[in-house]
């Protein structure tokens, strides 16, 4: 069973037929482990998280954020002198 081209232009009837599918009884179920074996499951593959140390950084990429860095260090070395 390959790919279906653009099931969502045919026919209920036509892409059931061509995934040898009853819609009254829909898969047996060793056919349903079958395919799920051959094909994998219905799943999107999870994206890995973000590390920790990437969160942070981000924050600083914002302008906002940099500006009110430089003042603050500015402020900063005004009490300092």
């Amino acid at each position: 069973m390959e790919a279906i081209a653009a099931p969502w232009c045919r026919s209920v009837p036509d892409v059931l037929s061509e995934l040898k599918v009853d819609s009254a009884r829909g898969l047996t179920e060793d056919e349903a482990k079958a395919r799920a074996a051959k094909y994998g499951y219905n799943e999107l593959a999870k994206e890995p998280p973000t590390p920790l140390w990437k969160l942070i950084a981000e924050q600083f990429e914002d302008t906002l954020v940099q500006v009110r860095h430089v003042r603050q260090a500015a402020a900063k070395a005004a009490k300092v002198l």
